[in-house]
């Protein structure tokens, strides 16, 4: 009788105990990205509003779609979250999308187009652990990719040449 009631004392120990460990690994892996952002000759990107984002790849493996965004800091270096400052990124494949704008309400791009977007940008990472010294570098903008192009009328459309 005794030993039956030491088993369930056990019992009603360990099963919470067991219950509780494995209820607090929510959510998916996550891992720390850092890294650093320059000019391609090696010079620190001075003026702007500077960011990098890991956007999910079409083919990721990853449980969950969501972007991590990092701010890049005046000596180049960046710490990317997907929820909340120190989280990391959650485990997958990702295009590295890189934005420098003239200002907050000055969408105008500093850098060359092609590393503002998912399609266009030239680096791409598949993050399975810690990722603490990634470096990128970037181009400055031309004068033809620093701003999009004026929108045309049908009359300047029209194949007529002056």
């Amino acid at each position: 009788m005794v030993k039956k009631c030491l088993h369930r004392s056990a019992a009603l120990i360990v099963i919470p105990l067991l219950l509780t460990s494995t209820g607090c690994n929510r959510g998916p892996a996550m891992v720390r990205v850092r890294g650093k952002v320059t000019n391609k000759d090696g010079s620190l990107i001075k003026r702007g509003v500077r960011e990098i984002r890991f956007e999910p790849a079409a083919d990721t493996a990853a449980p969950l779609r969501k972007t991590a965004i990092g701010l890049i800091g005046g000596d180049g270096s960046f710490e990317l979250f997907t929820r909340k400052p120190g989280d990391g990124v959650i485990v997958g494949k990702y295009a590295v999308v890189i934005s420098v704008m003239r200002g907050p309400r000055d969408p105008v791009q500093l850098i060359n187009l092609k590393y503002t977007t998912s399609g266009t940008t030239p680096y791409h990472e598949t993050v399975d652990r810690d990722m603490p010294d990634l470096v990128y570098t970037v181009e400055p903008a031309g004068d033809s990719a620093s701003t999009p192009p004026a929108p045309q009328s049908a009359s300047t459309t029209s194949g007529a040449s002056g």
